[in-house]
Parts: structure tokens; C-alpha cells; sequence
């Protein structure tokens, strides 16, 4: 009787121990969740993304996802999905021969008109613009909000 009460301490002691170790872990992992996630956002910016299938995929709230990854990158999840396309769609036009329809639908938007006015709101320029100005400089530009 006594060596199974000493099993059983045993096991909950390593119990305690295996939850104390995952609760320290849970700053971590959320930050390597929302870095998964980011990473993803400029890997494939043509990829659909938004709020609520991200804050899905790392099993969180929309609200939490939304702020703790404000807090962890200090910008909007959509302000980087943005800042990520026009950052593919800069290169896109500087060094490739597609329309700039083809690079809109390349850049995951649905439409060129959508396309088009977040680049001028990006760059202060439309897409042909953008690549008529020949100025590679101009790619940082869609990285300020």
C-alpha cells in the first residue's frame, strides 16, 4: 500500500512539473505561433489570409491574436499583409514583363481597382506609374504606412 502511495506522489509530482513547464513555455510558443504566421505572410503574400483564419490556425481569439501580434511586431496584422504584397508587387513590376493585372491577382487581390488604389496609397503612384518611374528606390516606399 505504501509503495503505491509513493507511485501515485510520484506521478502527480511529474504531473505538476510537465504543467508548470508548459505554462512558462506559453509566451514563447505564442510568439513562435504569430512568427509561423508573419513569416508565412511574407513568404506568400499571394496567399488569402485574414484575421480570423490566422488567429485560427494558432488557436486564438481574433481580438488576442490582433493584439498580442500588435504587441509582439508593432504593426497591424493587416498592415503587413499589405506592406508584403506591395513588396512583392514592387519587385513584380520592376523585373518582370506580366500586366499589371496578371501582378495584381499575382499579389492575391481579387481586384486590380483594390490593387491599384492600395499601391497609390502605398507608393503615391499607381502600378504603371510605378514601373514607368524606373526608380528601384521607390520599393521602400510600399513599406511606410
Amino acid at each position: 500500500k505504501k509503495s503505491i502511495e509513493h507511485y501515485m506522489d510520484l506521478m502527480f509530482l511529474k504531473i505538476q512539473e510537465q504543467m508548470s513547464e508548459q505554462e512558462q513555455a506559453v509566451p514563447d510558443s505564442k510568439y513562435e505561433m504569430l512568427s509561423v504566421i508573419r513569416n508565412k505572410i511574407y513568404s506568400r503574400p499571394y496567399e488569402f489570409r485574414n484575421v480570423y483564419t490566422s488567429a485560427h490556425e494558432v488557436r486564438m481569439s481574433k481580438s488576442s491574436f490582433q493584439h498580442q501580434y500588435k504587441e509582439l511586431f508593432g504593426t497591424t496584422f493587416m498592415q503587413d499583409m499589405i506592406r508584403s504584397r506591395m513588396e512583392y508587387a514592387a519587385m513584380l513590376l520592376k523585373t518582370t514583363g506580366m500586366t499589371v493585372a496578371e501582378i495584381a491577382a499575382q499579389c492575391g487581390y481579387k481586384s486590380y481597382a483594390h490593387f491599384a488604389t492600395i499601391c497609390k496609397q502605398q507608393t503615391g503612384m499607381t502600378p504603371i506609374e510605378y514601373r514607368k518611374s524606373g526608380e528601384v528606390s521607390n520599393a521602400s516606399a510600399c513599406e511606410n504606412e
